[in-house]
């Protein structure tokens, strides 16, 4: 029924239009050639049906109700099934001739007159033709940021602050994708937010959050100490039978105390400072336990040279002021140690001498000990810093803006170079990060390494022809297996799978385990993330960690010997060592004039006496002749108290580790362990070190207590060791 109207209203359209002849004549005259600007002449457009005919609106019920009426009429229409008859057969139809039809009038004319003008419209325009695109062969990959790995941090900071966990460890998994993609080793401002929040949990109850939390922050800086001792406190808490996990964060905090480059320097920085505490503070106490066992004897030599109204005791004093004499004069404690290793050189045992003259040693290169220990101390900031901190750590904005005004003045410098380089590529700065390997290569041609991690940024830049080049001439030094990886990587896009499989052995000899871990990866991974970037080893930092300036070194040797040296300059010291070891020697030969200590009595006695005995114990015990029975008695007494009161300060002072023994004959032995007992007592006296490393955060006391503990056990044992070998 509408389909009906329709065709009855576009008829009455046309006829008014003059368009019957036009259509009879169009379908007679179906040979004649049409061109286009007829048929665009004969052309109605919307507009003029538009203004021909009015548009009624129809509604969805209007439609509904025409579709019934036009089943109900073809209902209606349809006659009664005749019989089965056969068909007619149709008596041949010619077509008829079509009249010539008159010649077409312009359709202006024909059209009635419009109420209004209206414009002509204008033919639609021809799209343009687009350029060809210039797709490169590899799209290139989407690169995280330091910038996007930050926006995670805060988004998960602003979700802690509003307590929403759920969102909070959903931005947590985002931060450790993206550390992932970034190849930073470590997120310590990441951490460190985490083992707060492992204080909060923890102090709330939330120990298996707590736990959570801290394997989170290990897992984000696994070179980070705090991290892996939270990890125990958390365990501790949560269960304390549990062994094995608390065990095993302990061996991982061992290892990065003892294996990451950061974390070993602050550690040997500590204990360099220990060791020179502690053999200083051995040092001295050997010199004025000697000067304390022996000073009588100098004295009454002194003294029987000198007038009578000079006695021992003043003498005693007049050595005691010049032993400190150089302090007095501000030229500090390294002098006054030697001026009373040189007093009492003269009346010391063999084994005595010979550890007096070692210290004396010690002390004349105590300022080369400095300058070679100075790196230590000016670590924090230098060019060793900034390269680890580049090569580890994320946020390192600081160390790379270092390590560029380094090379500006020095461009061959490989390391620095191949470092930034590095960085560069994991921050997605692919061009300038082939500039740097490009210098790097420059300083150090036959480095496979950063031929090959050239090669891997050329062909995350589309190049692969290029990089398949450089990655052939990384693999000819056999060195790492990532070449050989990557050119498997290109020979298989290019469905080369035999020269694939033969790089793959040649990498599976070089590095098995890595090659594993490569033919493990998921099969539709893209290439870009198959490249294997070969990884930048410790020792190149190693190697730079005492590449100091001697200006540096110096000055830094000069403000550490201020408070041993005093005003006495560095190279002042090798001079006043060489002085009192020449002057103690020379004492040592002139010996036989001097006294020595009786092994009985302990009195002055004359060199060349009986076993060294005093003129008293050689006629009470080495003579034949009677004594008065009073005398000897007396003399028994003297030598029976001057053994035990010997003793007894031998073995009271061996609680002090050592000294008991350095006291008695065993000065080697007492030296080791004083030095020993000292270094274990600094220790415990300062657990936290004394260096500050930018990636000590604070845990609690536990973590100091414990180390406290551990070294007072040390110097316990050290102790009860010395104890039982005074009783010996």
């Amino acid at each position: 029924m509408r389909r009906s109207l329709r065709i009855a209203r576009l008829s009455v359209l046309l006829v008014a239009l003059g368009g019957a002849p036009t259509i009879a004549w169009a379908q007679s005259d179906l040979e004649e050639e049409v061109t286009d600007d007829e048929v665009i002449d004969d052309e109605i457009t919307a507009d003029d049906l538009a203004d021909e005919l009015p548009v009624e609106e129809v509604t969805d019920d209007d439609l509904a109700d025409e579709a019934e009426d036009d089943l109900a009429d073809e209902d209606d229409d349809l006659p009664d099934a005749p019989p089965p008859t056969e068909p007619p057969v149709a008596p041949p139809v010619t077509p008829p001739i079509p009249p010539r039809a008159p010649p077409a009038e312009p359709e202006e004319d024909l059209r009635p007159e419009p109420a209004e003008e209206r414009p002509e419209p204008a033919p639609p325009p021809r799209p343009a033709r687009a350029p060809p695109l210039d797709l490169p062969k590899i799209a290139a990959p989407e690169v995280m940021t330091e910038q996007k790995l930050l926006e995670h941090i805060e988004a998960r900071a602003n979700y802690v602050r509003l307590e929403d966990t759920s969102n909070a460890d959903v931005e947590l998994g985002y931060i450790e994708e993206a550390r992932r993609a970034l190849g930073a080793r470590n997120v310590v401002v990441a951490s460190a937010a985490l083992l707060r929040e492992t204080h909060r949990a923890l102090d709330a109850g939330l120990t298996q959050r707590a736990t959570d939390l801290a394997e989170a922050a290990a897992r984000l800086s696994p070179d980070l100490s705090a991290a892996h001792w939270m990890r125990v406190r958390t365990y501790w808490a949560h269960d304390r039978t549990q062994v094995a996990r608390i065990a095993g964060a302990l061996v991982d905090l061992v290892t990065v105390k003892l294996f990451r480059f950061r974390n070993v320097v602050s550690l040997l920085s500590n204990v360099a400072v220990l060791l020179g505490l502690a053999l200083l503070g051995t040092i001295a106490l050997f010199a004025f336990v000697q000067l304390f066992k022996y000073v009588r004897y100098p004295a009454h030599d002194f003294a029987s040279v000198w007038p009578r109204f000079v006695g021992t005791g003043e003498v005693i004093l007049a050595i005691l002021i010049l032993v400190a004499l150089p302090t007095a004069f501000g030229l500090g404690l390294l002098p006054a140690i030697a001026v009373a290793l040189v007093v009492t050189m003269a009346y010391q045992t063999t084994r005595e001498r010979f550890v007096s003259l070692v210290m004396l040693v010690i002390l004349g290169l105590s300022p080369a000990i400095l300058y070679v220990a100075a790196p230590l101390v000016t670590y924090h900031g230098s060019q060793s810093d900034a390269l680890a901190s580049a090569m580890d750590e994320a946020f390192a904005s600081d160390a790379e803006q270092q390590l560029r005004r380094h090379l500006a003045t020095q461009p061959r410098d490989f390391t620095a170079s191949l470092i930034l380089a590095y960085r560069l590529r994991q921050r997605g700065d692919l061009e300038k990060a082939e500039l740097e390997y490009q210098r790097a290569l420059g300083a150090d041609a036959s480095s496979a390494l950063a031929r090959n991690n050239l090669g891997v940024v050329q062909f995350l830049q589309g190049r692969p022809e290029q990089a398949r080049a450089t990655f052939r001439a990384a693999a000819s030094q056999l060195d790492f297996a990532e070449p050989y990886l990557n050119l498997a990587t290109i020979a298989a896009d290019d469905a080369q799978f035999d020269e694939a499989n033969r790089h793959l052995e040649t990498a599976r000899n070089i590095d098995p385990d890595l090659t594993v871990a490569y033919t493990q990866l998921e099969g539709g991974l893209p290439s870009t993330q198959k490249m294997q970037e070969a990884r930048i080893g410790q020792s190149l930092i190693w190697a730079r960690l005492f590449d100091t300036s001697a200006e540096e070194s110096l000055a830094v040797s000069r403000e550490l010997w201020g408070p041993i040296g005093g005003g006495l300059p560095p190279l002042g010291m090798p001079i006043v060592a060489l002085i009192a070891g020449l002057v103690g020697l020379f004492i040592t030969r002139i010996s036989a004039r001097l006294s020595t200590p009786c092994p009985r009595c302990g009195i002055p006695a004359d060199r060349g006496s009986p076993a060294h005995f005093c003129a008293q114990c050689v006629s009470v015990f080495l003579t034949a002749v009677a004594v008065d029975p009073k005398v000897r008695a007396a003399k028994e007494h003297q030598v029976r108290r001057h053994q035990r009161g010997r003793r007894f300060v031998e073995r009271t002072t061996s609680v002090l580790a050592g000294i008991g023994h350095i006291y008695g004959s065993r000065p080697l032995f007492g030296s080791l362990l004083a030095f020993l007992f000292l270094f274990a007592l600094g220790a415990a006296l300062f657990p936290d070190g004394f260096v500050v490393n930018r990636w000590d955060i604070y845990v609690d006391g536990a973590s100091h207590a414990v180390a406290a503990a551990i070294a007072l056990g040390c110097a316990g044992a050290i102790a009860l060791l010395s104890l039982s070998r005074s009783f010996s």
